[in-house]
């Protein structure tokens, strides 16, 4: 930082960025001196105030500097094991904060480093540098390890000073540039190593300068002594300055950072020597009871001794390069690396390293991106302008302090907001919606526009697709106005996102994507929430027991958080051992029924909820069964004109079609159309779960609904797979769940009766002309054969699990080359077969995995999906882009 400067000057800095490392310069550093900031109060003992506007001597600090360095908590202070240092603007009254060394540490040679988060503002200038001990500026030289512009805040300088007095003074300096973000992001160590003839510059154990004696590499060459820095000790100081108008560094421009902005220091370190650079891998943010691996470089003549923070414990590799470690309920921190070295140049030395960590509670309302709290993820790259800024709106959905904005860049067709080392979960939690993304949002744009999410991994980051996992979107729908959006799941762009779907860390925002507008955007509280109405809950035990039996274990499984479990018995059964736990014993009385379990979380989330069949010697459970072996269908009409034929034989109800209309139905009346002809489904446990085995002479659709006795039927998108099945030319199993699909009415057909459902309606092809499904175009000519139809739920085991296909996804679908199936680890699955549309089988082999793909020679089309265990075979469709 440049002293005694009374004009204004052109700099053209040299844009040297050279990516090398080092591993030694011919000695290796002992640390002799730091300030780790761990205290409540600055350590006199270490360092001094220098205070004031530079008057009378050096008004403005040499520069025509705005501040007055002060020694107020409002300036500086330590605080969470930082060193705060807060320019503020009182009226155009600026204050700061600068602290030296001199006259009680001054040093000769070696490296010096700081880790620090700068502070983002026009006219801030925060600087890192070394002063001689005695002399004249700048003729006994000055070393700038960092100094920066507020207003440019991906880019550092690093600088020397040196020659004649004013106005013969010279200066060599160069930049380094971060690839993506800002450093007002996130902590970086900033470096120099002194030693004789030589100093380096170092970002993140990166150096990109370096400057020699002999030859003498300075640029330009000075009329004086063209070398000052061997002479003398020199001492270190930390300040931030605040430029105004007439001072050159900061752009002569007005300071504009609002009332006040505070650079981060999280330690200062000095070495005697250099040291070996090493640098640690691993993820920078994790969830508590996490496990995660950390590494450096492999090294036989290296010990090595690792140190975690406080609650977090090393699994394994304590000694070796790569350590796992358990977070359990660490708040996080540093880890600390020690080396020590056996042989080589720094054989007896050893070198300490760190690497932050922040750890998270795993909420099921995660918060990644707060702005009033520490964030889950790290701002890389903006095309437009990401600002953090006080709530301009406060209301009942937004009421935080501060808020992101994001003016949108108008030159860029795809304006793009980019974070890593994004706390995320696995891919399939959210293309299967079980977990799902939202953003608070208040704009000007209009009504309607389309904010985009892409998540991904970094290390696979390139041209899009690459790297980009899943895309989701949501859309404004007010002006002006805080709203929370909930993002929904649109596609899986990249062919080779399953070799990363459990390693995602990269987050993309894209404010109305495919557009040149300039709009304003405040965006906040970005988080995943565990989906209303989704569960991932099952339960494990005995199904089918004797009365009175005791001493009975089940458990449930697919939990998503540390929680406690609430369970609900059949009457007469007693919970014995486990209450509010996973795992629970229970005693049976004479009745058997519904175990239910659910796990509590947090206020605001849905809990997941299941439960299990248990019946008392195997009874029947069912509400009605129509096994079709009487040959008697006089129950069964036929709606209109359908091109339909229906009868009875052979145990099957075979229909048969010529030919038919458009949503032309079949009615089946439940209980063979007797007077006792309705079932009451208004009672939780008495909810309608149809079950029934069909095959069919050519692919086909078939379409299931309920009518009450009133004629109005239950509302259902036809969409919905709920209540949509495709057959194939071999029998199937099938489950519909029609749970929650009692709504109040139909295509204005009025309030459905839940307490008195009488008709079965089943539609083949259902309105084939329009019906928005690829292959299903044309009025289904052939035969299907309907092996039985049951309503309610079996006791047997069996039967029970039928009712799991509704918890098997696939995704993505529809998928280009590979689709990964979930929720088929519990079914004990042996083989998968994959047919087309045809029924002609395309692969079969033993199921050994989630990931599977159809080889690139079959066409786009519909395929199924088999998936066959011990007792039960599975049918999912897919289709293939």
């Amino acid at each position: 930082m440049m002293k005694n400067v009374n004009v204004l000057w052109n700099i053209a800095f040299v844009f040297s960025l050279f990516v090398l490392h080092t591993n030694s310069y011919g000695q290796c550093g002992q640390l002799i001196w730091s300030d780790e900031f761990d205290g409540t109060t600055l350590d006199t003992d270490k360092w001094a105030y220098d205070l004031g506007n530079g008057c009378p001597d050096l008004c403005g600090w040499g520069n025509a500097e705005l501040q007055s360095y002060t020694n107020s908590s409002n300036n500086i202070r330590l605080a969470d094991g930082n060193l705060e240092i807060e320019a503020r603007n009182n009226n155009g009254n600026y204050t700061s904060a600068k602290i030296i060394t001199k006259g009680l540490h001054s040093w000769k040679y070696g490296r010096f480093e700081m880790r620090a988060k700068l502070a983002e503002g026009t006219g801030l200038w925060p600087a890192f540098w070394l002063l001689p001990v005695s002399g004249s500026w700048p003729m006994t030289g000055e070393i700038d390890i960092m100094e920066n512009r507020g207003d440019q805040m991906s880019e550092i300088g690093g600088t020397l000073h040196y020659g004649s007095s004013y106005p013969s003074n010279q200066h060599d300096g160069s930049s380094y540039t971060l690839d993506n973000g800002s450093f007002a992001d996130d902590f970086h160590v900033f470096a120099a190593e002194w030693e004789q003839g030589e100093i380096r510059w170092f970002v993140d154990g990166e150096l990109f300068k370096t400057e020699t004696s002999d030859p003498n590499t300075l640029n330009p060459t000075s009329s004086n002594t063209a070398w000052p820095w061997d002479d003398q000790e020199f001492y270190l100081i930390i300040n931030m300055a605040i430029g105004g108008s007439n001072t050159w560094y900061t752009g002569t421009q007005a300071a504009d950072f609002g009332t006040s902005a505070t650079m981060e220091v999280d330690y200062v370190r000095v070495y005697n020597a250099a040291q070996p650079s090493t640098e640690i891998t691993g993820a920078k943010n994790v969830f508590k009871q996490s496990e995660t691996t950390y590494s450096t470089e492999a090294n036989a003549t290296y010990n090595y001794t690792w140190e975690v923070p406080t609650g977090a414990s090393i699994v394994s590799g304590q000694g070796t390069n790569s350590i796992n470690v358990n977070w359990g309920n660490s708040t996080g921190g540093d880890i600390k690396l020690a080396i020590e070295h056996q042989s080589g140049s720094c054989a007896g030395n050893t070198f300490t390293y760190t690497f932050a960590v922040d750890v998270f509670d795993n909420d099921c309302n995660f918060v990644l991106e707060s702005f009033d709290e520490k964030a889950a993820m790290s701002p890389e790259f903006r095309n437009g302008q990401l600002s953090e800024v006080s709530n301009p709106a406060s209301n009942a959905i937004n009421g935080s302090t501060l808020v992101g904005q994001y003016e949108r860049n108008s030159s860029e067709q795809y304006d793009v907001l980019i974070y890593e080392n994004a706390l995320l979960d696995q891919a399939s939690d959210y293309t299967s919606s079980d977990k799902v993304f939202k953003l608070d949002v208040m704009t000007v744009a209009p009504i309607g526009t389309k904010i985009q999410l892409q998540v991904g991994n970094t290390a696979a980051a390139g041209t899009y697709p690459a790297g980009v996992h899943s895309v989701f979107e949501a859309t404004t729908t007010t002006q002006n106005e805080w709203e929370s959006l909930t993002f929904e799941y649109i596609s899986s762009p990249d062919a080779n996102g399953a070799s990363y779907a459990n390693d995602l860390d990269r987050v993309l925002l894209l404010f109305n994507p495919n557009s040149y507008t300039n709009h304003t955007y405040y965006f906040d509280n970005f988080k995943r929430v565990l989906s209303a109405g989704t569960s991932t809950l099952s339960i494990d035990g005995p199904q089918a027991i004797e009365e009175n039996e005791t001493g009975l274990v089940y458990s449930a499984t697919g939990g998503a958080n540390t929680s406690s479990y609430e369970w609900t018995l059949p009457e007469g059964a007693v919970i014995t051992d486990g209450a509010l736990t996973e795992t629970i014993t229970v005693d049976f009385g004479d009745k058997g029924g519904r175990i239910y379990v659910s796990e509590v979380l947090e206020e605001g989330c849905a809990s997941p909820t299941s439960y299990l069949q248990v019946a008392i010697g195997n009874n029947d459970c069912l509400l009605f069964a129509d096994e079709f072996d009487d040959n008697t269908s006089d129950w069964i009409t036929i709606e209109g004109d359908a091109g339909y034929t229906s009868t009875e034989a052979a145990s099957n109800w075979n229909i048969n079609s010529t030919g038919h209309d458009q949503w032309a139905s079949i009615n089946y009346e439940i209980n063979n159309g007797t007077s006792a002809g309705t079932i009451d489904f208004s009672e939780v446990g008495n909810k309608a779960l149809l079950q029934f085995r069909a095959k069919a002479t050519s692919p086909v659709i078939l379409r299931a609904t309920l009518v009450d006795a009133n004629g109005v039927e239950a509302a259902n998108d036809f969409l919905l797979p709920v209540n949509t099945v495709y057959l194939t030319n071999e029998y199937q199993d099938f489950t519909i769940d029609f749970e929650g699909q009692f709504w109040d009415q139909f295509n204005g057909g009025g309030e459905l009766d839940t307490t008195q459902i009488e008709t079965i309606r089943l539609s083949i092809n259902p309105g084939w002309s329009t019906y928005p499904e690829d292959g299903y175009g044309n009025a289904f000519t052939g035969d299907i054969q309907i092996d039985y139809i049951r309503i309610g739920e079996s006791c047997s085991v069996t039967g029970l699990e039928k009712s799991a296909v509704d918890n098997i996804t696939i995704h993505p679908n529809p998928f280009t080359e590979q689709f990964v199936i979930s929720g088929a680890e519990r079914l004990n699955i042996t083989t998968i077969e994959i047919t087309n549309a045809q029924g002609e089988l395309i692969s079969s082999s033993e199921f050994a995995g989630k990931t599977i793909s159809i080889d690139e020679s079959n066409p786009a089309g519909i395929f199924f999906v088999r998936l066959t265990s011990t007792t039960q075979t599975y049918i999912k469709r897919i289709i293939k882009q």
